[in-house]
């Protein structure tokens, strides 16, 4: 039976959007989400002829890292670092 209300409810979800869908392509007048389908169609229709997606992006230059040159620690005979701070032996 859950089945049955899972597989409706999307079902209904799909015919929902299907509508929606339908509704910007005829371009209807009725008001969606603060706007109208017909509004959103003209936005649409807007960005698609803009020219920004007819443009091949541009190849981003790959900076190599810098090599950073790492100088061991100096220590003396008697198993302490030279810089001053003390180890136990």
């Amino acid at each position: 039976m859950i089945v049955c209300m899972v597989f409706s409810s999307f079902e209904t979800q799909l015919n929902d959007a299907a509508d929606h869908l339908m509704g910007v392509l005829d371009s209807r007048e009725k008001a969606v989400a603060g706007t109208t389908y017909k509004d959103l169609s003209q936005l649409i229709s807007t960005i698609s002829t803009c020219g920004y997606f007819d443009q091949p992006p541009e190849a981003e230059a790959e900076e190599e890292p810098e090599a950073v040159e790492i100088e061991p620690e100096e220590t003396s005979e008697e198993g302490t670092r030279a810089r001053g701070c003390l180890h136990a032996v």
